[in-house]
């Protein structure tokens, strides 16, 4: 796709806008949640902090109707929900030379205009504000409120966020009677719960506490608890955990193929949906988990390629079709199974109109795909700290339109 895809073979391809529609398949949320799963910030847990750079320059497509009290305003930008959701812009403004003299703004809507009424209340260098965790599926916007934590740095220069609190509830106790308290942690501060760092505590001696050794797991997949092996079953809101002893398993694993030569894969983080509602991630290409017998279809990606350039290049993908019956891949018991998370690309172009009469504008709504269906939302080089956007360039893309090798008309346009 111009220079936004050069990392990728046999994508020569330039857009103009990008329609993106984020669906998520309507089967895998088909049971209703467990109304005892809620969220609270009364526990003792100490929040999961991720950092990042506080920049001087003003977010690209941002506008600014606050009036601000100090003479120099700090920018970030974050995405607080799933890795296809709105970025929320948050401004330090710097009252005085003292380092905890300032304001806190965050654009809480997410519209990309900051207004007065969107100050944070609070003094100090740590400040705890509402804020919506967002998780697009579909054509809807799902949100859920969290308190998050900012926290300036001692240098002034690097901004902290986490989520304060848990999400509560208890699964039955396969050991007896009654039930076991959990608790589910966000552990990379983006507000959801069903990711490779977050964590689930599940007070197994039911005495109340909460060992951080012998009672707190990540939530892989396979939990191997007692010599026995149990399948988590759980959603990224935090709206449904379960365990349940299971016997089969097999090996899943992502592949990424389709990189120019020469580049290189730096990280990746990959989304994984099973047929029974489950939600699971894998933070590396070509390293196996063990999940339960099954069936596995991508369900969105994060990743940054080197090209051998000063910078890197990032990308985000999710998934923007209902997945196919050739998508679904089948895990039997004790087989690897890879998915395969680039491939091949493929070119929609989208038009709208069906008839176009001379001097009409044409109006597309064109989208790539890789092989397995995932649609890229953003792409941009730059620098990236854990699930923070901080990237000093969006890619733009164009597209040309031409006859007999002359073009007659172009224009361009950026990602999400």
């Amino acid at each position: 796709m111009g220079a936004c895809m050069r990392v990728f073979r046999q994508s020569t391809y330039t857009v103009l806008g990008i329609c993106f529609w984020m669906t998520l398949v309507s089967q895998l949320f088909a049971s209703e949640p467990d109304e005892a799963w809620r969220y609270t910030t009364s526990s003792d847990i100490r929040p999961a902090a991720r950092s990042m750079d506080l920049e001087p320059q003003v977010p690209p497509e941002f506008e600014i109707e606050a009036k601000f009290s100090g003479d120099t305003q700090w920018y970030a930008q974050l995405r607080y929900g799933s890795e296809n959701s709105r970025r929320i812009v948050v401004v330090l403004d710097q009252i005085a030379a003292d380092p905890v003299q300032f304001d806190f703004y965050a654009d809480m809507d997410r519209d990309r205009v900051l207004r007065q009424d969107e100050k944070l209340d609070g003094m100090g260098r740590s400040r705890r504000t509402r804020m919506a965790a967002e998780l697009i599926r579909e054509d809807q916007v799902q949100q859920e409120d969290r308190i998050v934590e900012l926290k300036l740095g001692l240098s002034g220069s690097r901004l902290s966020v986490a989520t304060v609190g848990c999400i509560e509830g208890s699964v039955p106790n396969f050991r007896g009677d009654g039930r076991l308290a959990v608790r589910r942690i966000d552990g990379d501060a983006n507000g959801l719960f069903g990711d490779a760092l977050d964590r689930a505590q599940i007070d197994w001696d039911q005495n109340g506490d909460w060992d951080l050794v012998t009672e707190q797991f990540l939530q892989l997949p396979i939990l191997k608890i007692a010599g026995r092996r149990f399948g988590l079953k759980a959603d990224r809101l935090g709206k449904r955990f379960s365990l349940a002893e299971i016997s089969g398993t097999g090996l899943l694993d992502v592949s990424v193929s389709g990189l120019a030569t020469g580049a290189k894969l730096q990280t990746l983080e990959a989304f994984i949906l099973a047929n029974d509602g489950s939600a699971y991630a894998v933070r590396s290409a070509h390293t196996a988990i063990e999940v339960p017998v099954g069936k596995y279809v991508l369900g969105g990606m994060t990743l940054t390629v080197d090209v051998g350039e000063r910078d890197l290049w990032h990308y985000v993908f999710s998934r923007a079709e209902n997945p196919t019956d050739e998508d679904w891949q089948t895990v039997s018991a004790n087989v690897q199974t890879t998915l395969e998370a680039v491939g091949k690309l493929r070119f929609e172009l989208g038009q709208r109109q069906q008839v176009i009469q001379p001097d009409d504008s044409i109006d597309f709504d064109p989208a790539l795909f890789t092989e397995s269906g995932l649609l890229i939302n953003l792409c941009s080089k730059g620098r990236q700290i854990g699930s923070f956007d901080q990237y000093r360039s969006h890619q733009k893309c164009k597209i040309e339109l031409m006859d007999a090798g002359q073009t007659i008309g172009s224009t361009q346009t950026g990602f999400s």
